[in-house]
């Protein structure tokens, strides 16, 4: 009822394009004074636009697992919302396409790929019609469109919509060029400052792995290196899981992450069998990265439990809201 009421007593003096800069807008403000999700910075505006026009707000994240997320959390607080991908049943792509086309659903999360290969949907935006359009993750539209073609593609298919671009990690010199690649030519920028007031920074100055010469690039002490690293991760975990939190070790390649993973197991074991008094119960330790087959299994446990500990690539940050 108030949905189409609100509607009715709006459009006699906005037009839908203004209404949506004003949203942006005011929702970048505060998401600039408060600290808020990118996530809750396009949910509003998602919520608002479909009350008074009853259209989606279509979100495009190159991210399975941030897909996920976003459905998830859309749910769990009472918003319509859907998400398809290429492993969406044909059984729950049907109802996702019937919700699109009674204007139910509020947002709707899909992969580039749905955009540019799935005609039956554009004809549906067509139809339909979309109240904006957010790109998450959106410096990823720099680069990966190399490898990712249909990133790009993605962009021309959703043409004449308002458009929304969000990302965390983007330089300062590499504004214009996103700006160009997403059509949004003279769109307004906001900036947040990326130091909030729940994180911490500890950084340590360690020896090189690695010495050059005149001789060349050899090892330097690399062994008693390799091998203290290893004891302050497992370390940082401990304390951690002393905290009831989790722990993410970042290293460069699956292989690393496979081995140091097992270290670390065999290191947490060993001082339950030593009965140790670093020892911690209840820790839970495994890899992460772009080869593991039960990578949803690890997000939701990540999510829900603690003392977990994941040894990954940057594949996992990728994939975590």
């Amino acid at each position: 009822m108030f949905r189409y009421c609100f509607l009715r007593s709006c459009r006699l003096w906005i037009s839908s394009l203004c209404l949506v800069r004003i949203l942006t807008l005011f929702i970048a403000c505060v998401w600039v004074w408060f600290a808020l999700s990118q996530t809750l910075v396009f949910g509003v505006c998602a919520v608002l636009l479909w009350c008074l026009s009853g259209r989606v707000t279509v979100v495009l994240s190159p991210l399975t697992a941030l897909r996920r997320q976003h459905e998830a959390f859309f749910l769990s607080h009472g918003v319509s919302a859907a998400c398809l991908s290429a492993e969406t049943s044909p059984c729950v792509r049907d109802a996702v396409m019937e919700s699109l086309r009674r204007g139910r659903l509020a947002v709707l999360v899909l992969s580039p790929e749905q955009v540019d290969f799935n005609v039956h949907l554009r004809h549906a935006f067509e139809r339909c019609g979309v109240a904006l359009v957010v790109f998450d993750e959106a410096h990823t539209w720099l680069s990966w469109p190399a490898w990712r073609s249909a990133m790009a593609r993605s962009v021309d298919h959703l043409t004449a919509t308002p458009r929304m671009a969000l990302t965390a990690t983007l330089r300062r010199a590499s504004e214009g060029r996103l700006l160009r690649a997403l059509g949004m030519d003279g769109a307004c920028v906001i900036r947040q400052a990326f130091f909030g007031g729940n994180l911490m920074l500890r950084v340590e100055h360690r020896r090189p792995l690695f010495a050059s010469s005149s001789a060349g690039v050899t090892r330097s002490n690399a062994d008693f290196e390799y091998a203290y690293r290893r004891r302050r991760s497992l370390m940082l975990a401990m304390e951690a899981a002393r905290r009831d939190s989790n722990t993410i070790v970042y290293v460069h390649t699956r292989r690393e992450a496979d081995a140091l993973a097992r270290h670390l197991l065999r290191e947490y074991n060993a001082l339950y069998d030593n009965k140790s008094g670093d020892h911690v119960a209840g820790v839970l330790i495994c890899a992460y990265h772009a080869g593991v087959d039960d990578r949803r299994v690890i997000e939701l446990a990540f999510s829900s439990r603690h003392k977990f500990v994941v040894v990954a690539t940057v594949a996992f940050g990728l994939g975590s809201n």
